[in-house]
């Protein structure tokens, strides 16, 4: 456990850009949309859920692409002192998994912020954009963490694959699996799933997609990492 959190310190030995630049990002994105939607004044519709912007999934792409640059720029620095490879993604998957929690409860606090105020004064869910995060309940802390985690072992997925392939083995890898989605939907399509999907889905409660059901691809990837990281040239 202490190598796993010798790895943790290494990853956060730059702490503020591990939280600098997400909530800049963040920052930057929140302002331009409330002056935006705030000039628009009379003329928003009356619907508030058209108010929805989308813009606080800046901080799910930081996230993403924060884990991808760690896995990078850590990994040969980690080995060079004796660390294997197994305590290296553990201690990685641990500082995700804890950045994730703390950036939900931020959005969390956020968002109780944004109903005590009305969406700022001019009626703009913008952490509010999921029928899940309608409320004040705690358990929304899971509904920002869990996505970010899901997204974060996406891009340490990602970082592994350059790291052992390097940038051509990325974009082959991209190219591929672009191919093999658009074949699955077409394979889908022929078979008439998407009404069943699409059944399915709507069974399920927005807290069980985003909290439960989403860990299935956490697995995989974080599985998937490690298997590619294991055969990674440092």
């Amino acid at each position: 456990m202490k190598r796993v959190l010798r790895v943790a310190r290494i990853h956060l030995t730059g702490w503020r850009g591990a939280f600098g630049w997400p909530l800049t990002i963040l920052a930057i994105s929140f302002t331009v949309n409330l002056a935006f939607f705030a000039s628009m004044g009379d003329s928003l519709p009356d619907q508030p859920d058209v108010h929805v912007t989308g813009g606080v999934i800046s901080i799910y792409i930081v996230q993403l692409i924060a884990a991808w640059q760690s896995m990078n720029q850590a990994f040969s620095f980690a080995v060079g002192l004796d660390v294997t490879r197994r305590t290296f993604y553990a201690g990685t998957l641990l500082v995700t998994a804890g950045l994730s929690v703390v950036f939900g409860l931020m959005l969390y606090l956020l968002e109780l912020l944004e109903h005590a105020t009305g969406g700022w004064g001019i009626a703009l869910p913008f952490f509010d954009m999921v029928p899940a995060t309608h409320g004040n309940s705690p358990l929304h802390v899971l509904v920002y963490a869990v996505p970010m985690f899901v997204l974060s072992c996406l891009g340490l997925f990602l970082g592994t694959i350059t790291k052992r392939w390097g940038v051509s083995g990325f974009f082959a890898f991209t190219v591929l699996g672009l191919v093999g989605l658009g074949l699955l939907a077409v394979l889908i399509a022929y078979q008439g799933g998407w009404s069943t999907i699409g059944r399915w889905l709507d069974g399920q409660s927005d807290l069980a997609l985003l909290t439960g059901w989403i860990l299935i691809p956490a697995a995989l990837l974080a599985g998937g990492g490690y298997g590619l990281l294991r055969r990674a040239v440092p």
